[in-house]
């Protein structure tokens, strides 16, 4: 429906759009791009490391760049705010990609894997895990398909079904999804994910 081509040079990777904001993120260039609803380019924020996921909760931008951490960013000026190290148990999950804020809580899909990681945001701790494996067998796969990078690597949220929707890197189809979350009894849920954890 509208387009904006990027500098060749450029890679982009997450995106979130806050109030009337669009902010993307790119790989390695370390630049954050802020763009109008119309895709009017607004400012440019810089930052450390590398970009791979973006969303928000409400009031701050969260920042993954492929470690087992997340970045809490200020939306007005981009500049760190705090970072959680993200663990399930005691072991930290590395390559967190693709994020979404649902329910008070960040979505983050595991860079190569099938699974989502539902974090609490106060302390980093995975609350549950969805195991979306079984929507590999949903694809027609092409002859020049490559399992090692086309994977699981989009997740969305729809508040007003309480839906996710869920696809993966040069996927041929998008998946509605109706989950049972853990405050609702849903399978793996840990009631009480921060505790003493000291994280």
């Amino acid at each position: 429906m509208r387009s904006i081509s990027l500098p060749h040079s450029v890679f982009a990777e997450g995106l979130t759009r806050f109030s009337d904001r669009i902010f993307l993120l790119t790989w390695r260039e370390r630049i954050s791009y802020v763009f109008s609803p119309a895709f009017k380019l607004l400012q440019t924020f810089s930052y450390e490391g590398e970009g791979w996921g973006l969303t928000h909760d409400g009031a701050q931008l969260i920042m993954s760049d492929g470690s087992h951490r997340l970045s809490y960013r200020d939306p007005q000026t981009f500049a760190l705010i705090r970072r959680i190290a993200v663990r399930d148990g005691g072991v930290p999950i590395d390559r967190l990609n693709e994020l979404e804020y649902v329910r008070e809580h960040v979505l983050a899909n595991v860079w190569q894997t099938d699974r989502i990681a539902m974090i609490e945001p106060r302390c980093g701790q995975v609350r549950a895990w969805l195991d979306l494996s079984a929507l590999q067998q949903r694809l027609h796969k092409s002859s020049d398909w490559d399992p090692i990078d086309n994977v699981l690597n989009g997740i969305a949220y729809d508040p007003d079904t309480d839906h996710l929707y869920v696809t993966g890197k040069r996927w041929p189809r998008l998946f509605e999804l109706q989950v049972r979350w853990p405050d609702d009894g849903g399978p793996g849920a840990r009631s009480t994910p921060c505790g003493n954890s000291g994280y």
